[in-house]
Order: C-alpha cells, then sequence, then structure tokens
C-alpha cells in the first residue's frame, strides 16, 4: 500500500471549524505512544526509513516504512500488521535492534471522502495536520498530492506551510 501523504504546522480549533465546513466527519480521539527502533545493520535515520510499534487504545501494531517517494511530502511505502507489544519489543531487542525514542500524541481523526485528516498535538513538538490518502502501489503519487494540496489550501494552509521531517525527527532535534 502506498500511504501518499502531507503534515503542516498550525492545527488549532479554527482548523476543526475549517474542516467541518467542508464537510469532514470527526471518527474519533486517540492517545498514541509510538516506540521507534533503528536496525543494527543500517541506520534508519540515513536511509529515510521507520520501525516503530504504535499502540493505541490497548491495540499495538508495528509498522515498517520505506524511505519518501517525494521531496516534498511524506509519501512513501508502508506495511502493518497487529502484534503482541512486549513480545515483539523483545523480538527486536534480540535481533540487535535499538529503541530510539518514544513519541507521544493526541490525535482527533476525521474523514473526508477518502482523505483522512489528524489533528495532532505532539508532547513537546507542537500541533499539526496531516492529510493522508492509502492508494494501491503504482498510483500516480504527483496526482494525488496535488489534491491534498489543494485541500490543504481550503484549510487556510499553503504547501510552505508543509514539513517532510517525521514527529520523531524533531523530537529527537529537541533533545540534543
Amino acid at each position: 500500500m502506498l500511504e501518499v501523504e502531507i503534515k503542516a504546522r498550525g492545527a488549532n480549533s479554527i482548523m476543526e471549524r475549517r474542516l467541518s465546513d467542508l464537510g469532514a466527519v470527526h471518527l474519533k480521539d486517540e492517545l498514541h505512544s509510538d516506540i521507534y527502533f533503528n536496525a543494527p545493520h543500517r541506520d534508519f535515520a540515513d536511509t529515510d526509513e521507520a520501525l516503530r510499534l504504535r499502540s493505541v487504545n490497548g491495540r499495538t501494531e508495528l509498522t515498517y516504512k520505506g524511505s519518501k517517494l517525494t521531496s516534498d511530502s511524506k509519501s512513501r511505502l508502508e506495511y502493518s500488521t497487529d502484534v503482541d507489544p512486549d513480545e515483539m519489543s523483545s523480538i527486536l531487542l534480540a535481533l540487535g535492534f535499538n529503541k530510539v525514542a518514544v513519541v507521544k500524541k493526541r490525535r482527533r481523526v476525521f474523514e473526508l471522502d477518502d482523505i483522512t485528516l489528524c489533528v495532532d498535538n505532539v508532547d513537546g513538538v507542537g500541533e499539526f495536520i496531516e492529510l493522508e490518502r492509502c492508494v494501491p502501489d503504482g498510483d500516480d503519487v504527483e496526482e494525488q498530492l496535488g489534491y491534498l494540496f489543494t485541500l490543504l489550501e481550503k484549510l487556510g494552509l499553503s504547501k510552505e506551510d508543509t514539513t517532510t521531517v517525521s514527529y520523531l525527527e524533531m523530537l529527537l532535534s529537541k533533545m540534543c
């Protein structure tokens, strides 16, 4: 599956009102705890990959994200599966993977057509909005991005407000 995603600073109560005005439906609120790992055989910071255990409401999934496919978005291949968090963490540590950091956030999830919109408040980092569309591998990423950037403008933000820096990278830069 291909995750076509953009992220921008500027999420707040006004943003949620704009989402509602566009017809977005509030689906749920979530608390995320993401534990990121680095591989023993290559540095994911260098290869722009990510491996995390995400726990949300008693459910945990292991997610691998490949390198970004474009320079102006967070679009990438993504694979996820449900796991037992303690067992999976033990397996990864036994294989030589290292825990890098834990990212915690409060997320409000909205949907507009087939777009998932997440208003995130990330501990130690700030407030953001993510726009995401999952499409089959091989779809035209640039066409999908054009649609997401148009929607972002309808929300009162521009391409210049976006960032390709991950929450993990932001958090780690503040820790140094």
